[in-house]
């Protein structure tokens, strides 16, 4: 049985609880007395809307049938983007090829980070993630903070991650926050090799597949000045050109978005219980929001406390089919004699 103080009532069929994790020492923690008691202890978050999983974002992709390569010139300097086929593959991505020329009469020069990628690349959708239900202020601060949606911030395309040739068999890559001066002589040229992948990512994990539809693959250099130009106070426009290449097999519809898996989470009592014990969200250790593109499911992790508390890691399995959760573990239930919830 999962142990926390119990407030409104359950929607959803009662998952599976699993017991295993780190065993339960006998040490109760006492709740600190500072701790804020919620404003409205009784609002519950809201229900689970069915309704699909992405939605229409920004201006239409016009998918140009046959079409490679893109290029943009300007002030003597010419990029360019060719894509090994017309189509990203569901298994393989696509490998595309940039390629910088400095058609000047003088000498080309630009700064990147310690990545040094020349001309910048990114691959987007037409579509954006279904965010789901608007919720209440404590559940809501939880869900955005799980979909990496911050105050302030702008919305975004569903994305698929752009990654150079040498770091391909990596795990993952980081780019030093550096400045890095480049040069290219009148007449010469750089190219590089870089992998669009099939899947759609955030930070802390992967969302799997996109849907199906075309996407845009847009390169970008900028940051660039040429002869005795001096770097610090000339700005000149970025050259930027656009390709449009079709993803076929994507995404199944049927599979809810990650907004729609955390409003079923929530719909669980000890969730519930956590937000309204400790609002703050920023507070929390780390929160994470994967999908198990195998298994179909979404797995929600949480710890609550802060550093004065002992941490609650708290986990709830989501089925991406059938929108129901399937598995919690908390493996340091709270006891409910200590339980600092306010009375009904």
């Amino acid at each position: 049985m999962v142990g926390a103080c119990s407030s409104g009532p359950s929607s959803p069929p009662s998952p599976t609880t699993s017991t295993s994790g780190p065993p339960h020492t006998s040490r109760p923690v006492a709740i600190p007395t500072d701790t804020p008691a919620p404003t409205h202890p009784t609002v519950t978050p809201l229900p689970y809307a069915a309704g699909p999983a992405w939605e229409p974002f920004g201006d239409p992709i016009v998918d140009e049938a046959g079409r490679t390569s893109a290029s943009a010139t300007a002030h003597g300097i010419r990029i360019s983007i060719t894509a090994d086929a017309t189509t990203i593959s569901t298994t393989k991505g696509l490998w595309i090829t940039t390629r910088l020329e400095n058609r000047g009469a003088d000498v080309l020069h630009w700064a990147t980070d310690g990545c040094e990628i020349n001309i910048g690349v990114e691959a987007s959708t037409g579509v954006k993630w279904a965010y789901g239900a608007v919720q209440p202020p404590a559940f809501k601060v939880f869900k955005d903070w799980l979909l990496e949606r911050y105050p302030g911030q702008d919305e975004y395309p569903i994305s698929l991650p752009v990654t150079p040739d040498w770091a391909v068999d990596r795990e993952g890559f980081g780019c030093a926050d550096i400045g890095l001066g480049h040069d290219l002589a009148p007449g010469k040229h750089r190219t590089a090799r870089m992998l669009i992948k099939a899947s759609t990512g955030a930070s802390t994990g992967t969302y799997g597949l996109p849907p199906a539809g075309p996407v845009r693959i847009t390169g970008t250099f900028g940051l660039w000045w040429r002869g005795d130009e001096d770097m610090d106070t000339v700005r000149h426009e970025s050259l930027v050109t656009h390709l449009a290449v079709l993803l076929r097999d994507g995404r199944d519809p049927a599979l809810i978005s990650p907004g729609q898996a955390v409003d079923v989470a929530l719909q669980a009592p000890v969730l519930q219980d956590y937000l309204r014990r400790y609002p703050k969200v920023p507070d929390f250790a780390p929160l994470d929001l994967t999908f198990d593109v195998a298994a179909g499911r979404w797995t929600i992790h949480a710890v609550f406390g802060s550093r004065s508390t002992a941490p609650k890691p708290l986990t709830i399995v989501v089925d991406a089919r059938s929108a129901t959760i399937v598995d919690i573990l908390d493996p340091y239930p709270v006891d409910p004699d200590i339980c600092a919830c306010p009375s009904p």
